[in-house]
């Protein structure tokens, strides 16, 4: 499995030049990761079981382009920018925090929901305001939000897909968000989060 995840970080890295790396893992060893630049990967050991709606836009993306235009937004304005960036840390490290409490305190698990939720809609805001969004993504985050389902933007942004996550008791029909979703033009799975990695089949 390290010689399969070394080479596939190979090829991340002719694609985007300086990936983290987590594509590849998470990919090759499965489950749910948490990564933080200059530190080593950690597994996230109370995962709960979360469904997620994944809606490509359709729309290309280069994630040099969108790297080189934050990293020009920081070179000109360092002190708002350094401000976001800890924002989404700081978010980031609230998330996992409720992920743990989700997957151990059943009885809290309506609050600890509106908390990921309140999260996912600042941290989708944060990401805005870094210009890593697209109209396309603000788009799906929008009707999704007609159904209750809070999104956000995945992967580097400026399109590519954009994540919905719907609560366990859910109780729309999918087959009709579906139905919407690809008259606007987009596609969609719904899968769950934290699954196997690569496996051998005899």
């Amino acid at each position: 499995l390290e010689l399969i995840n070394a080479w596939a970080f190979q090829g991340e890295k002719l694609i985007h030049g300086n990936p983290s790396g987590i594509d590849n893992a998470i990919s090759c060893f499965g489950g749910a990761i948490s990564y933080v630049k200059g530190a080593d990967m950690a597994p996230i050991k109370s995962m709960p079981s979360l469904k997620i709606l994944v809606v490509y836009t359709k729309v290309p993306r280069s994630t040099k382009k969108l790297v080189a235009g934050v990293k020009r937004k920081y070179d000109e304005f360092p002190i708002v920018l350094s401000h976001i960036m800890d924002a989404i840390g700081n978010l980031t490290l609230q998330f996992l925090s409720s992920l743990e409490r989700l997957s151990t305190l059943v009885s809290e698990a309506n609050q600890n929901y509106e908390r990921l939720e309140d999260l996912i809609d600042m941290n989708q805001s944060l990401l805005q305001a870094l210009g890593v969004s697209h109209s396309s993504i603000n788009r799906v985050c929008f009707l999704l939000s007609r159904f209750g389902i809070h999104a956000k933007l995945t992967g580097a942004g400026g399109g590519g897909c954009v994540l919905g996550f719907p609560r366990p008791d859910f109780d729309h029909d999918y087959n009709g968000i579906t139905a919407l979703l690809e008259e606007e033009g987009f596609s969609c799975w719904l899968t769950t989060v934290g699954g196997a990695g690569v496996a051998c089949h005899q």
